[in-house]
């Protein structure tokens, strides 16, 4: 096909210009357009003959092609000739993608998601719903005893400037979760600060929980005993020290799930987003119900588009959720003086703060390394985050449906939606870190690098992040087992 082609193709089906009776006014133009994409691109005849990777170049590359071309010219074209050229280019290609004249890089098929489907997918992203959420035996702050009520505000006065504020509701559902089971379970309630470091108390709380969900030792468990350690160690305690001993008598926790029966590869996740992102670019289906008006049009759209986005950062840059639902633009995505788009965080927004008595930074410029995903982050910013509520006030960069800021429970849910549906594998945000950093080594990848991408210690990413690397230790043990007897 050539860019002719392409145009002609196009502007048959009507939909090239919002007015169709406008088309043949604005036809010159288009072909003005792909005739200075044909020269930029170096066609050997125009836009007659055009090389067929041309068209999967991605909106990014041909733009980049058509400003160094034009920026060439003498004299060099109008502002007017250069917005039109790459305005027409760039709904060219979209309308050529919405008809499926052409096909973007990487598709896969969309998965239709049916109702039982969908029921299969909530209770697959809720497998663990009963190792999170408060049980019903949990004691709300306002039951707690006076005593535990003030030494616990104590506490939040005393951490609220080095303790950021989503760990601090953590420790705080583990002691309602201990107290509910003291209070509702063995009737034998905390009356006082003291009563909650009792080892003996707290090992039957374990025992209990564990055998609860069936497994040696749970999850939440361990936060249990963690989280108590630490409010006996802040406040020196006198248990403290028997706390920690105890805690040394318990194994590790048993996994809530095995990794290997999600494994997905980061090829056939950025095949997942690069749907999601063609839906996302779907002409609007508006329904005219005036009882029912729609506030924010193009709200369905922009979470698609979204979506898509934070999984194919994901896959190139392994941060944690916390940066995903926190990021702030001008603060953390910002643009610098030479159009460069840099993505930092810095101190409390790092999982740790300090690194060798100096403020943890870790940068990212996204236009030099990671050029690949601009146009769909300036495409998000640019035309479908506007369309989400509170896009104008809110600082974030990924919000809601409803235009709230994401946190952990909800980008959690969204994310492994958003794979399921198209997969029917559970992959989880965090679960990209793992994935990210075996193929990254599998690649023969320097663990500095690693610990650089993870914002870790090269110790922390050996130990917690290579895994998945079956395969090439059978390779090797086959390769070995082939010479027995040779």
């Amino acid at each position: 096909m050539m860019l002719t082609d392409l145009l002609d193709a196009v502007a048959t089906t009507g939909t090239l210009t919002k007015k169709p009776a406008a088309l043949q006014e604005q036809l010159p133009s288009y072909k003005t357009s792909i005739g200075y994409l044909a020269r930029a691109l170096k066609c050997p005849d125009g836009a007659q003959h055009c090389p067929q990777e041309i068209f999967a170049l991605s909106q990014q590359e041909l733009r980049h092609a058509l400003d160094i071309y034009l920026g060439s010219l003498d004299p060099a074209p109008t502002s007017h000739t250069i917005r039109n050229t790459r305005y027409n280019i760039r709904t060219l290609f979209k309308k050529a993608y919405e008809l499926h004249i052409l096909e973007p890089r990487g598709h896969l098929p969309t998965l239709p998601l049916s109702a039982p489907t969908r029921e299969k997918a909530l209770r697959a992203v809720s497998l663990y719903k009963k190792h999170y959420n408060n049980p019903s035996y949990t004691l709300p702050l306002e039951a707690w005893p006076a005593e535990i009520v003030t030494f616990w505000s104590r506490y939040t006065t005393e951490k609220q400037r080095t303790v950021r504020p989503v760990t601090l509701k953590r420790r705080k559902d583990s002691l309602a979760s201990y107290l509910g089971y003291l209070h509702n379970i063995v009737h034998e309630p905390a009356t006082f600060w003291d009563d909650l470091f009792n080892v003996d108390r707290l090992d039957a709380f374990v025992l209990w929980h564990s055998a609860r969900l069936g497994v040696r030792f749970s999850v939440h468990a361990s936060m249990v005993v963690e989280h108590l350690i630490t409010l006996a160690a802040h406040f020196k305690h006198a248990q403290s020290q028997a706390l920690k001993d105890y805690r040394r008598t318990l194994d590790p926790p048993e996994p809530m799930h095995n990794k290997h029966n999600f494994l997905l590869s980061r090829a056939d996740l950025e095949r997942v987003a690069l749907s999601e992102l063609q839906d996302a670019h779907k002409a609007l289906v508006t329904f005219r119900d005036t009882r029912r008006p729609v506030k924010h049009p193009g709200a369905n759209r922009a979470s698609q588009h979204r979506r898509a986005l934070v999984l194919r950062l994901l896959l190139r840059i392994p941060l944690r959720q916390r940066n995903i639902c926190e990021m702030q633009l001008d603060r953390n995505l910002y643009r610098d003086a030479q159009g460069h788009w840099w993505l930092s965080f810095q101190g409390e927004q790092l999982k740790v703060s300090r690194r060798n008595r100096k403020i943890n930074t870790v940068s990212y410029d996204l236009t030099q390394y990671f050029s690949d995903i601009v146009e769909h982050l300036e495409e998000y910013l640019n035309d479908f985050r506007p369309r989400l509520p509170n896009a104008s006030t809110s600082p974030y960069v990924f919000l809601t449906r409803y235009g709230n800021p994401y946190d952990t429970m909800t980008l959690h849910r969204d994310f492994m939606m958003l794979i399921f549906k198209r997969t029917g594998k559970r992959c989880y945000p965090h679960l990209l870190r793992t994935l990210w950093t075996s193929e990254f080594y599998a690649a023969g990848g320097k663990p500095a690098t690693a610990a650089y991408m993870l914002n870790d210690s090269p110790q922390t990413a050996l130990k917690h992040y290579f895994e998945f690397q079956d395969d090439i230790h059978l390779q090797e043990a086959s390769a070995f087992n082939q010479k027995l007897g040779t």
